[in-house]
C-alpha cells in the first residue's frame, strides 16, 4: 500500500460485529485463509459517504493485510526459536514491538477513520480473528470482549493509536512496556497532543534507564497534566516540549527515587 490515506470499510449494522464474535466463539474462533476470502468479499459492509471511488480499500488490500499481520506474528513466534526461554506472553509482547513501527503503513488511515469502532471491529473479526485471539484471547467466551470489538483497547486500534500520537519515538515506544505504555496513552490530557505524547515516550524511556517504578511513571504523568492544564504547550516546539515534560518527569524521580540519578 502508498503512503496514500485509504478510506477503510465498516460495519454498516454495528450490531453485527457483535454476532460475527459470537460465531467466532462458537466455533472456538475456528479460522483460516479461505474463511477470511469469504468474509472479505462479503458485501455487508460500508465506506464513509465522501470517501471517493479511488480511495476505497479493495479485497485484495484485506488479503494481503491479512498476511503482512500474521508474518509479524510468526517473527514474534520465532524468536522463541532462537531463545528457548522465551514464553507465550513474552512472544505476544514482542508481537507489539514488531508491529509499532510498521502499523501506520500497513493501515494508512486518518485519525478520523482511526476514531470509528466500526473500522477496527471490521478488521479484528473480519480478517484476523484467529491472530487477535492469540494476541489476546477470549477465555471467558465474552460476546463483548472489548480487545475484539472495536473499543479503544481493541487489539489493533491501540497500537495503531499509540504509534499515531508518537510516530518520532516509535523505536522507544516499540521497548516500552504494557503497562507504561497505557500510563501515557489512556491521559486524554497526554494524547490530545502528539507532541507531548512524543515528549512523554522520549521522557519515559529516559527514566527507565535508572528506575523501574511504575510510581514514579504514574506521578510523573500527572505532573504533565497539571502542567497542560495551565500552560498552553500547543504553542511550544517540540524541543521545547521536551524540556518541559523531562523536567517534570525529572521531579517525580527526585521525590520518589531520590538515589536514582541520571
Amino acid at each position: 500500500m502508498s503512503a496514500i490515506l485509504v478510506n477503510q470499510r465498516m460495519y454498516a449494522n454495528p450490531h453485527k460485529a457483535v454476532t460475527d464474535l459470537q460465531e467466532l466463539i462458537a466455533t472456538g474462533y475456528k479460522f483460516s485463509d479461505e474463511i477470511a476470502l469469504a468474509k472479505i468479499q462479503q458485501l455487508d459492509y460500508a465506506y464513509y459517504p465522501t470517501a471517493p471511488l479511488s480511495d476505497r480499500a479493495s479485497d485484495e488490500y484485506y488479503v494481503n493485510l491479512r498476511k503482512e499481520l500474521l508474518t509479524v506474528a510468526a517473527q514474534a513466534q520465532g524468536l522463541a526459536t532462537f531463545n528457548p526461554t522465551i514464553r507465550e506472553d513474552r512472544q505476544r509482547s514482542a508481537f507489539d514491538s514488531l508491529l509499532y513501527p510498521a502499523i501506520l503503513s500497513l493501515i494508512p488511515i486518518s485519525l478520523y477513520e482511526a476514531s470509528k469502532a466500526d473500522f477496527w471491529s471490521y478488521l479484528t473479526l473480519r480478517v484476523v480473528p484467529d491472530l487477535a485471539n492469540w494476541r489476546y484471547q477470549n477465555v471467558k467466551n465474552d460476546s463483548e470482549y472489548r480487545r475484539h470489538l472495536g473499543h479503544p483497547r481493541n487489539v489493533f486500534r491501540r497500537i495503531w493509536t499509540r504509534a499515531y500520537f508518537s510516530q518520532e519515538s516509535i523505536t522507544l515506544l516499540s521497548q516500552m512496556g504494557e503497562d507504561q505504555a497505557v500510563a501515557i496513552f489512556e491521559r486524554t490530557a497526554v494524547v490530545s497532543n502528539p507532541k507531548i505524547a512524543g515528549s512523554a515516550v522520549k521522557a519515559l524511556a529516559e527514566l527507565r534507564r535508572v528506575t523501574q517504578n511504575n510510581e514514579v511513571y504514574r506521578d510523573a504523568l500527572k505532573r504533565v497534566r497539571r502542567l497542560s492544564s495551565v500552560e498552553s504547550l500547543d504553542v511550544l516546539s517540540q524541543e521545547e516540549i521536551d524540556a518541559r515534560v523531562l523536567a517534570e518527569f525529572l521531579e517525580s524521580l527526585k521525590n520518589l527515587a531520590p538515589n536514582s540519578v541520571i
